[in-house]
């Protein structure tokens, strides 16, 4: 359960359980989770 702590998981537009990407908060930790699934998406 710990990963998911440490891991933020980014799902398609479909919000289904296929992972499009698994972002470690430590790396992107100055940077927001939309401004991250915009670059993604």
């Amino acid at each position: 359960m710990k990963d998911k702590e440490n891991k933020i998981l980014i799902y398609d537009d479909s919000c289904t359980e296929r992972t499009i990407a698994i972002i470690e908060k430590s790396y992107y930790r100055d940077l927001k989770i939309a401004e991250i699934a915009e670059v993604l998406l």
